[in-house]
């Protein structure tokens, strides 16, 4: 009989929650069922139907897209990334500020998107052009690209050959990335070779400070170098003060890899290597220690062209004057002695 009378009073219980629900119409502040949502303002207090974070970011990025020739990314927290299609300028719009003006007044919500397209257009028009050198002589960083990438650049940018690749020289701040074009170092009074000297010192700087050289053992050598993703790693071989790091972790002479922005294909890079060395050897006739340290950077020349296409595509039609061209710049690259065998 207690049995009955509690399961009764528990039924009762379960169906006036449920009209309760009903009569409210199911909604409930906060729940993703509902039609809007609970965002916080910061200060522990909430507004109905504002756009979430996320949802307020992915308006701006699409707004920038759909509204100039600039790509727009959500980025990490309450930030998009801007960039343009064809060069390698970004700028990072933090949209803390512009987030709380919105969630203190929704109706606002198209004046302060347009806001920040706008801020975006004019960041990315102006580059470095509103920087004075002493502002920018800490942030200037070398970077190794494609000759053909560099190409696209529309502004002109400082440039410094190497092989078939460029050096480009690029602002780098905590929300900006802008590549330092010919008009802003005649503003700034200086040329290439001071560019690049300066660059080289602040790469070696961060390098040491943020980046560890990495070794490993491979086949009874040792290879070092960078893996830090940040896009400088193939640069940091240009760096005689990371370079003498090398040779002090192995203890005597290094032999350096070739530097290339992107590989096609790694595979045949070692036979490609180990043809070049015994083809280079064989050619001079000459196994003194001097020229097998000559002939490995032959070997190393020759795997560089190896990866760069698929199979054994690109030493069918490689050139001698191609080979050569990249022999001189690796001597520029590492100062060694030279011969080229006839």
């Amino acid at each position: 009989m207690r049995v009955r009378i509690f399961l009764a009073l528990a039924l009762t219980a379960l169906l006036a929650a449920s009209v309760s629900a009903c009569d409210s119409g199911g909604d409930s502040s906060g729940t993703t069922g509902s039609t809007g949502t609970a965002t916080s303002t910061g200060d522990g207090t909430t507004t109905q139907g504002a756009l979430s974070e996320r949802d307020f970011k992915n308006k701006v990025a699409a707004a920038i897209i759909t509204g100039t020739e600039l790509q727009g990314d959500p980025g990490f927290g309450l930030t998009v990334n801007v960039s343009e299609p064809e060069g390698l300028d970004t700028v990072q719009l933090v949209l803390d500020d512009a987030y709380k003006q919105y969630t203190s007044d929704p109706d606002r919500q198209d004046e302060i998107v347009q806001g920040l397209v706008q801020e975006a257009v004019r960041r990315m028009e102006e580059g470095n052009s509103k920087r004075s050198f002493s502002a920018v002589s800490d942030q200037l960083m070398p970077m190794l690209k494609r000759r053909v990438d560099v190409s696209r650049i529309k502004d002109g940018p400082a440039v410094k050959p190497f092989d078939d690749l460029d050096v480009i020289y690029a602002v780098q701040g905590d929300h900006y990335f802008t590549v330092a074009t010919k008009d802003d170092l005649d503003r700034w009074g200086k040329s290439v070779g001071e560019i690049d000297s300066l660059a080289l010192a602040n790469l070696e700087q961060q390098t040491n400070k943020q980046q560890k050289l990495l070794c490993e053992p491979s086949g009874g050598q040792k290879l070092c170098g960078w893996a830090s993703g940040d896009g400088y790693d193939a640069t940091r071989m240009l760096v005689p003060g990371l370079r003498r790091q090398i040779v002090h972790e192995l203890g005597g002479p290094a032999v350096y890899a070739v530097p290339l922005e992107s590989v096609f294909d790694p595979t045949g890079a070692g036979d490609a290597f180990a043809g070049g060395f015994i083809g280079y050897l064989a050619a001079t006739d000459d196994l003194s220690e001097a020229n097998m340290r000559r002939a490995v950077i032959f070997g190393s020349v020759m795997g560089s062209f190896a990866v760069e296409k698929f199979s054994i595509e690109r030493l069918m039609t490689v050139t001698r004057g191609e080979i050569d061209h990249r022999m001189r710049e690796m001597r520029r690259l590492v100062a060694f002695e030279e011969v080229l065998p006839g």
